[in-house]
Order: C-alpha cells, then structure tokens, then sequence
C-alpha cells in the first residue's frame, strides 16, 4: 500500500504528504503513508493506538472541523518533526508531531499539544510577549472601536 519513500528528502516528503493528506482528509492517501503497525502516541493524554486501521479510524472520527497548517519540517534518515497550527471551532493552537520511518513508511507517530499558558513573574524585564494570531485580531478591533 502506498509508495516507499528513504533517506532524508524522501522521510521530509513523507511527513510533508501525511500533514497535507490529513488535512485534505484523503484517508487512503493518508493510510498508505503508514506502516501496518504504525503506533501512535499522546503523552500528554497517555494515550496510545496501535495499528494502521485503529488510528485511521481515530483520525476519521474525531469531532470539529479541524484544520492543520504546517509551519517547521526538519527530517532526517530515521526521523521528523511537524511543528504545526492547528485550528478548531474558531481556536488556533500550535503542536508538534514526531514521527519514526521503518521500510519506507511511519512506523510511530509521537504528538505533543501544548495547552498556553502565562509565564510566572519575575521574567518581565527579560521578556517580550506577542499575542496570539486569534488576539491580535481581537486587540486590532478593539483598538479600531476606541478610535470612533
């Protein structure tokens, strides 16, 4: 199932190919990426799926309209990592999956998504804080309102 991609352009195309299939919701391109026995990974949740059909039908199944964007692709001969957006109900969240190649395919799949948070104090002077694209919108508009 599917073509075998090696080496480092071959795993980078490979993890490019399983964001974009995922987010086009092109469920057999996106299996033929992955190993049968692909496992994939949550550790913030601890949750794990073992098996191509069980995480294929994780990825079918999950509620929203869901949207991936990615930002950062770095591959090697034997790895990859997506930092990418992730958008839900209006929410734009960044996260991170790793994954593992075996035989030309994914063979595991490691996902972090980090919830934001506000720094401690005590950091101020050493910092400068951005605000997220959704409020920074939101920031623009009340400033537009504050002009009339």
């Amino acid at each position: 199932m599917g073509v075998i991609f090696a080496g480092v352009g071959g795993n980078r195309e490979l993890a490019e190919r399983f964001i974009a299939s995922l987010e086009a919701r092109d469920w057999d391109a996106w299996a033929g990426l992955l190993h049968p026995d692909v496992v994939y990974e949550i550790p913030q949740s601890r949750e794990r799926i073992r098996g191509r059909d069980r995480y294929l039908r994780f990825n079918q199944d999950f509620p929203g309209d869901w949207h991936l964007r990615p930002k950062v692709t770095i591959a090697d001969e034997r790895r990859a990592v997506v930092w990418f957006e992730w958008l839900l109900d209006g929410r734009t969240d960044d996260a991170m999956v790793f994954f593992e190649f075996a035989d030309g395919l994914i063979i595991r799949l490691t996902d972090f998504w980090p919830e934001p948070y506000e720094p401690p104090p005590g950091r101020e002077h050493l910092v400068e804080r951005w605000l997220r694209p959704h409020a920074a919108a939101g920031a623009s508009q009340a400033r537009l309102q504050a002009l009339r």
